[in-house]
């Protein structure tokens, strides 16, 4: 819903983010740590 109101992840975007979602940083980084894919489910 930011980009409603801000279209690029400029510092107003970060602004809104931060304020919207304190921990957003955390969920981040949590996101970040996981893996985009897991080899064995290629098939």
């Amino acid at each position: 819903m930011t980009h409603h109101l801000e279209r690029h992840h400029g510092q107003r975007f970060t602004s809104l983010m931060d304020g919207l979602l304190p921990d957003r940083r955390v969920r981040c980084d949590l996101l970040n740590e996981v893996p985009l894919a897991d080899e064995e489910w290629a098939g």
